[in-house]
């Protein structure tokens, strides 16, 4: 077997391309009119619904709490708690611009991996590590949103960040 072939056999994107076209996307978006938008539209949620568990989830007040707060000139970064069910609780940063006329337009930042969750997301760079993956990734783009003026939102997914698992707490990135 080549070296190109051997590598290709190791891929997972060639794989899904040709399982996709082989069994075909049952939601692949084609709309021509706006009444097949909004029917693709609604079985796309609902469908989303269901395979996330959202219909699931148990409502609760989300009840902020502010636990943290840091000035660094152009922008304040909060660390905030809110609850996103009975019992659970999600960690995330605000941040919010100083000297910008209000009112803010607002976007969530959300993380992807090897970022410390939201912490490179906000700018946080108390590690090599993390200041590593800024650097190299531009991982900060919650800041630089922030200092165009919005109010960013940078939530730690579940299993990420402060939210990961017992046995993978103490693990930055």
């Amino acid at each position: 077997m080549s070296a190109d072939r051997d590598a290709m056999r190791l891929m997972t994107q060639p794989y899904l391309r040709d399982r996709w076209n082989r069994a075909g996307r049952r939601l692949a978006f084609g709309a021509q009119t706006l009444a097949e938008w909004q029917t693709w539209r609604e079985e796309t949620r609902t469908t989303l619904r269901r395979l996330t568990g959202y219909d699931t989830m148990l409502p609760t007040p989300p009840n902020p709490r502010i636990t943290g707060e840091e000035d660094l000139g152009d922008h304040v970064r909060q660390r905030v708690e809110i609850d996103t069910e009975p019992g659970v609780v999600m960690t995330l940063y605000a941040l919010i611009p100083q000297g910008a006329e209000a009112p803010y337009p607002v976007v969530i930042a959300p993380h992807g991996h090897s970022s410390g969750g939201k912490l490179a997301v906000a700018g946080v760079r108390e590690t090599r590590a993390l200041a590593q993956t800024i650097d190299q990734h531009n991982y900060d783009y919650g800041v630089q949103f922030v200092r165009r003026g919005f109010i960013v939102f940078c939530p730690d997914a579940r299993g990420f960040g402060e939210r990961q698992e017992a046995a993978s707490q103490g693990d930055l990135l």
